[in-house]
């Protein structure tokens, strides 16, 4: 027995220091590839950390991200839920993803909420209800409402208010993939997003100007206009919302025909990779972009966008600022304030504007009205899908970055050279990120 016990503390010693030492030697990847997710960078050592404890929780996150053969084990996780998951009509799997239903976002700090990048990257959740998959595609299931959608529209009309009235002010709000199953069970989805969208634009006051995107979506819905692997849209989708934009805006649309289309094929994106469902990897998606027929001084494409990070294409990923000179000659400007959901979309927007800004409000802190009024811009574009316009921190997000803000919370945007490079959109914390549930 007691020669067992000694084996056993041998094991057990052994198998810590040799963790402790593949720990130390191992890679460390800055992304997660099955996650979707930006990986915890090293906290470093400083004193204010040590004093409040938060170092300590940092190495934790730390070590939590890189432990040794880490992904083998994520991904063995993703295998072993495969079967979990209500069963639902059709052969539909519903999964409600575990504590989705556990934010509320009515209960906590907002304007903490709102400066924590961390946080926001992945606050979108709260507006979702968990995830149907049926016939090899996988839809979030919308859990806003009346209440949070109309707050996102009033911080749209605060903009409004406080912008000079030759500035035109667009509110768009798109809906998901969810709103086309095309199973007459879960027309319900279609309805609960239809129906948010209305109440949004309901709330709009005078002077904004609605954008009736779902409209035409609807019209193109037998096209290939979201995906089956990810909870973006297509870039045809997107081309879709920029026509029903020109047609609010006055603006003479760009035909597809007179646009050069690239694909990247092979793509699996964020709910194949919470999911890991085999409907849905036989159900492979391809990533569709359009080359506009004008020359930008900024790049617009990421050409080396590849594999689970070909969305990326647009625009080289999540940039806090990029302000993009066009070779047309028209003296118009726009600003369009988005999340990722957004970047196909400011792709388009090069056709009918001399300058084109392009801002993703949760990592820009510069102030938007300053940037508004020093660029003298004519057009701003409220940019949303469904889920993020009932994200109350989204929506607080834009409400404090009206002005400048010098504390981004806890989590700080590090600057990612290669998107730097590529996009050189003038702004120091550039980032370019691999797609998270938004």
């Amino acid at each position: 027995m007691k020669a067992l016990k000694i084996i056993h503390a041998i094991a057990f010693s052994g198998t810590l220091i040799g963790g402790s030492v593949l720990f130390v030697f191992s890679e460390k990847k800055e992304i997660s590839e099955s996650e979707k997710r930006k990986l915890t960078t090293w906290p470093g050592i400083h004193l204010a950390g040590l004093l409040d404890g938060s170092l300590m929780h940092q190495y934790q996150k730390y070590i939590d991200d890189h432990f040794p053969f880490r992904s083998s084990l994520v991904e063995l996780a993703f295998l072993m839920n495969e079967g979990k998951g209500m069963k639902a009509a059709n052969n539909a799997r519903l999964i409600v993803k575990e504590g989705a239903r556990k934010i509320d976002e009515k209960k906590i700090d907002l304007d903490k909420a709102a400066r924590d990048v961390d946080y926001l990257v992945n606050a979108e959740s709260s507006a979702s209800h968990g995830l149907l998959i049926i016939g090899g595609r996988a839809f979030q299931v919308f859990g806003g409402n009346k209440s949070s959608v109309k707050s996102y529209t009033e911080v749209v009309n605060e903009y409004r208010k406080l912008l000079p009235s030759e500035v035109r002010v667009f509110n768009c709000v798109v809906p998901t993939g969810s709103s086309f199953v095309f199973v007459k069970e879960y027309d319900y989805l279609r309805n609960k997003e239809f129906a948010n969208i209305d109440d949004a634009y309901s709330f709009s006051e005078s002077g904004v100007i609605n954008v009736r995107a779902k409209e035409a979506l609807v019209q193109h819905q037998d096209e290939y206009i979201y995906f089956a692997s990810d909870h973006h849209w297509t870039g045809l989708g997107a081309y879709y919302a920029y026509t029903a934009f020109c047609q609010a805006a006055g603006l003479k649309p760009t035909p597809l025909s007179k646009m050069t289309k690239k694909v990247k094929k092979n793509f699996l994106g964020t709910l194949y990779n919470l999911t890991k469902d085999e409907s849905i990897k036989n159900n492979k998606d391809s990533v569709e972009y359009f080359i506009p027929p004008v020359t930008t001084e900024t790049k617009i494409f990421a050409e080396y966008a590849a594999g689970g990070n070909s969305y990326g294409v647009f625009l080289g990923g999540d940039i806090p600022h990029m302000k993009i000179k066009t070779s047309v000659k028209n003296g118009r400007s726009v600003v369009l304030i988005k999340n990722s959901f957004g970047n196909p979309f400011a792709t388009f927007l090069v056709n009918n504007y001399e300058t084109v800004h392009v801002v993703d409000y949760r990592y820009f802190n510069k102030g938007l009205l300053n940037l508004i009024k020093s660029e003298g811009i004519d057009d701003v574009i409220f940019f949303h899908n469904v889920f993020s316009a009932n994200t109350l921190s989204h929506t607080q997000r834009q409400r404090i970055i009206k002005h400048a803000i010098t504390d981004s919370g806890s989590t700080k945007n590090p600057a990612n050279t290669k998107a730097k490079k590529e996009n050189k959109s003038g702004d120091s914390n550039g980032k370019q990120v691999s797609d998270s549930i938004k």
